[in-house]
């Protein structure tokens, strides 16, 4: 996705996307903004990036998006 928002902008790489994955229904982006994901984590950690919230251990008490 990231690569098609370089080439398409960001819009036309949603619908491309959906239409290479063959993705029935619609693809709806949460936001066209630049934003991050946060973790917040059962023990009180708090975990930043899609990335690295992947890897965590441990359970993950809920996620918010940050502007």
């Amino acid at each position: 996705l990231a690569a098609m928002s370089q080439i398409l902008g960001f819009k036309d790489a949603i619908k491309a996307s959906g239409k290479v994955l063959a993705i029935r229904g619609k693809v709806l982006p949460v936001t066209e903004e630049n934003i991050k994901l946060k973790a917040i984590c059962e023990d009180g950690r708090e975990i930043l990036g899609e990335s690295n919230i992947g890897g965590t251990l441990g359970a993950i008490r809920r996620l918010e998006l940050v502007p």
